[in-house]
């Protein structure tokens, strides 16, 4: 089964959110941008695929993310 993962990031002073290919606004905080990266997963968590959401930071020491399966 294919993982889907939606990252959440700091990029130039705001966030954004990835997954593949897509690439999701810029917000002004990390809660806007995961807001809409769980939101996006849930549309696709839908069709039975299984997606990750996780926000990735410069300095991170462990790898915390949220599933949707």
């Amino acid at each position: 089964m294919q993982q889907i993962w939606f990252d959440v990031m700091s990029e130039n002073g705001g966030w954004v959110v990835r997954c593949q290919a897509a690439h999701y606004g810029r917000y002004r905080t990390q809660k806007e941008a995961f807001n809409v990266a769980v939101a996006e997963a849930r549309k696709i968590k839908d069709t039975k695929r299984m997606v990750h959401v996780r926000v990735l930071h410069e300095r991170a020491k462990d790898d915390r993310h949220l599933s949707l399966l």
